[in-house]
């Protein structure tokens, strides 16, 4: 019998919008190969999680944003699939749906600050063009 430890992280989890923060994919490395002729058996001897919530979702009213790339004079959505993020998918998402509006510049040049403000508890997402 051939056993193998198992992680699940949410790290591994698909990009966020196309799947949910629950939904895991596992790459086993070396590849596992089963014969397709035999029965085979999955056990699990040990779970060790931690109990987590969503941080952005719909009932929240925090799963939309909007920004605008000309200085207020017209505005474009942003909406998060509902789930948990980090910081750091919060901005690879929004980064990603600015490229993906064309709204990105040539010279890929936008800072995006996201930062928590302890006085009122909420997170603040601040895009920046750097330079002119």
């Amino acid at each position: 019998m051939q056993e193998r430890a198992i992680n699940i992280n949410s790290i591994n989890r698909q990009k966020i919008g196309r799947s949910r923060p629950q939904d895991f994919t596992i790459k086993f490395n070396p590849i596992m190969h089963l014969d397709n002729e035999k029965h085979h058996d999955l056990a699990i001897d040990r779970v060790s999680m931690t109990y987590s919530w969503y941080n952005i979702t719909e009932q929240y009213g925090n799963n939309k944003i909007k920004y605008s790339n000309d200085n207020g004079s017209t505005w474009k959505n942003i909406q998060f699939v509902n789930g948990m993020y980090s910081y750091n998918d919060l901005s690879d998402y929004i980064d990603e749906v600015i490229e993906d509006n064309g709204d990105k510049p040539e010279d890929d040049k936008v800072s995006i600050k996201i930062y928590f403000v302890l006085s009122s508890y909420r997170v603040v997402i601040e895009l920046v063009k750097i330079g002119n």
